[in-house]
Parts: C-alpha cells; sequence; structure tokens
C-alpha cells in the first residue's frame, strides 16, 4: 500500500528546472512578491509557512530567518544568503521607506499656505488617506455638528466613521467657507469633478520641496496612518494586517507563471517546494541535509525527491565505476561503436571499459 502511494506521488510531483525558475525571477518585478517566492524557494516553504512568517522571525544583521514548520515537520533557524537579505530590505524598504516622521509631518504642514491644500494633507495625514480615498470625499461625509468623518476605504479596507479633531475641523470649515463649488465633492476640480490624482502629487512636490522635504507622491502620507498593513507583525501581510491567505500566493503564481511562460501544471506556489529539494539534491546534498532543510520529519518523504533527480546519482556513478575496485568483465576488449559521437559517450560514461 505504501509502495503504491509513493509511485502516484512520483508521477504527480512537479518542479521547475533552473532555466524556468530564471525565467520566473525574470518576471517578478514586485519587490514584495520577489521576497516571497525567493524565500519560499531558497527554503521550501508551503503556503501557510509563508503567510506564518514574522517580523521578529527575521535577523538580517545576522542573516538568519526562523521557521515555524507546519504538518509536524522540523521547526528552526536556517541562514538566509546575500541575494534574500536584499530582496527582503527592499520590501521593507517599500513597506515603512515612504513614511514621514512626525517632525516631517510637523514642517509639511506648516508650508502649506492655502486653505484648500492645508483641508487636504491634514485629513489625509491623521487617516492615511490614499489618492482615490481623497478625491471621492463627498460633503455628506462632513459631520460639523458631531465632528466626524465618513471614509470609504480602497482594497478590501474597513469603511468606516471616525472623529475628527479640532484642527481638522478647523481646517475643514476654513475650507468650506472659501468654497465656492456646489457640487457634492468635498475637494471638486475643474468643472466639478474630483480633484485630479495629478494635481495631488503637484501638490505634494510643491510642499515638500518647500518645506526642505524628500520629495514624492501623493500617497507617501498613507502609511503615516497606524493601519493594520503597516503595524502588522507579519512579515507579509495582507491589506487588512492578517497572514497573506495561500489563494493570493496561487493566484500570484499562475500570474508569473504565465508571463515566463511556465506549463500551466507548474503554476502552483507547492512547486517551488518541489523544486528546491530536487535541485539540492541535483546539487550533491546529502538527503539527510534536504530534509533537515526542508523540514521532512520523515526520511522516506524525501527518498521521492531523490528518485526524481538523476544528475547527483549519475555523477557519483560515472565516479564509483572508474574505480579499479569495481570489476570490469570487458576490461581488455572494447565494445564496438558505429559512430564519433557514440565513442566520445562511450567514453564520457564507461570509462572503465573504455581502457
Amino acid at each position: 500500500m505504501q509502495r503504491t502511494r509513493g509511485r502516484r506521488n512520483l508521477r504527480t510531483i512537479k518542479y521547475l528546472t533552473q532555466d524556468e525558475l530564471r525565467r520566473l525571477f525574470g518576471v517578478i518585478t514586485n519587490r514584495r512578491d520577489r521576497a516571497i517566492f525567493l524565500i519560499a524557494y531558497r527554503h521550501g516553504l508551503r503556503p501557510s509557512e509563508v503567510g506564518l512568517l514574522k517580523l521578529s522571525d527575521v535577523d538580517l544583521p545576522r542573516g538568519r530567518i526562523a521557521i515555524e514548520r507546519l504538518k509536524g515537520s522540523q521547526s528552526g533557524e536556517f541562514p538566509l544568503e546575500a541575494d534574500e537579505v536584499e530582496a527582503i530590505e527592499a520590501w521593507l524598504e517599500v513597506r515603512w521607506g515612504s513614511r514621514f516622521t512626525e517632525d516631517q509631518i510637523t514642517k509639511l504642514l506648516s508650508a502649506i499656505d492655502k486653505t484648500r491644500d492645508r483641508a487636504i494633507f491634514l485629513l489625509a495625514s491623521r487617516h492615511g488617506l490614499g489618492t482615490s480615498e481623497v478625491r471621492f470625499l463627498k460633503l455628506t461625509d462632513i459631520d460639523l455638528s458631531r465632528g466626524t468623518m465618513r471614509i470609504e476605504r480602497l482594497k478590501a479596507l474597513q469603511d468606516g466613521e471616525f472623529p475628527l479633531q479640532p484642527d481638522e475641523l478647523e481646517a475643514l470649515q476654513a475650507w468650506l467657507e472659501v468654497r465656492e463649488d456646489d457640487g457634492f465633492w468635498l475637494f471638486p476640480g475643474r468643472m466639478g469633478s474630483p480633484i485630479c490624482p495629478r494635481t495631488l502629487d503637484y501638490l505634494m512636490g510643491r510642499y515638500t520641496k518647500r518645506a526642505a522635504l524628500p520629495s514624492g507622491y501623493f500617497h507617501a502620507l498613507k502609511p503615516c496612518m497606524p493601519c493594520a498593513a503597516n503595524h502588522s507583525s507579519w512579515l507579509f501581510p495582507s491589506h487588512t494586517g492578517v497572514p497573506i491567505h495561500r489563494r493570493t500566493l496561487d493566484r500570484l503564481t499562475k500570474a508569473y507563471g504565465e508571463r515566463a511562460a511556465i506549463p500551466p501544471e507548474k503554476r502552483h506556489f507547492h512547486v517551488l517546494r518541489h523544486s528546491i529539494a530536487t535541485h539540492l539534491l541535483d546539487a550533491g546534498a546529502d538527503i539527510k541535509f534536504v530534509q533537515d532543510w526542508i523540514g521532512h520529519r520523515n526520511i522516506s518523504n524525501t527518498v521521492v525527491y531523490a528518485q526524481l533527480s538523476n544528475t547527483a546519482r549519475d555523477e557519483q556513478a560515472r565516479k564509483l565505476f572508474a574505480s579499479p575496485m569495481i570489476v570490469a568483465t570487458h576490461e581488455h576488449k572494447k565494445v564496438q561503436v558505429v559512430s564519433s559521437l557514440d565513442q566520445l559517450l562511450y567514453e564520457k560514461y564507461c570509462p572503465v571499459l573504455a581502457r
């Protein structure tokens, strides 16, 4: 019964060749996704194991990562290669790098002299509003008597009604007193339409320059909010701050796999785990090392990959059969070859018989 199951596993296991992996990594430009796929491949991580990685699991100065294996596998601390450290640092720079400090926000707001612009930047920095969330604020979303503002979040974030601080109420009242548009958008652009995203980016550039701050796009204000994703303890959180879902990982694998012309049957996230196990064995790694590296509790699960890997086995066979300790039955008689190509192959793979 066990043998039958092993044969079925051997037939159904798919893994990426080195060329396929190079194509895959060549099309992944998103920094978060590149870090995810690189770590998952190098350490043979399952989708759930990627999701459960925490910020505290990564020690970049020491180049180490703590992995909590699932399904009874062995957990432990593992070394990170230089490109893995670089990928994680690049992702964390995107996640946190554009955040303004409190002093910088104060300088930025002090440099804004227009009533409308001060209200926009104050609300965006306090509530972590993105460009589209500012654009589509309506007059009806503001309740000055109750001191509240309704925000419709995008990208699956939670909508709700939020309190306004006294300086926010003051800025909004000052803006509404001079606002001349009769439309229903809180910050209208030309012809009554919502304010243009390019206008917000232009204002950001103008005021950061005036305040002697690093220039950037308007959405750089969004990480200032203590939102769930930015303050999550997970290394790769979703927009709501929970661990990235396995369906998201599989969707990314299918999208990048199609872009890299990977065969459809290999466009599954768990194929990365199969790939590193096979590649380590091809590189000559001992099967016990592979078992420990990818966290198999039972070595019989690792043996399946050894049956897929022929490179290391063939190399070892050539070395062993070249030894004088192995009896050659045709030591004094060469087998007849029919072409120069056959001769070369014969001498390469049968060195004992070719003598």
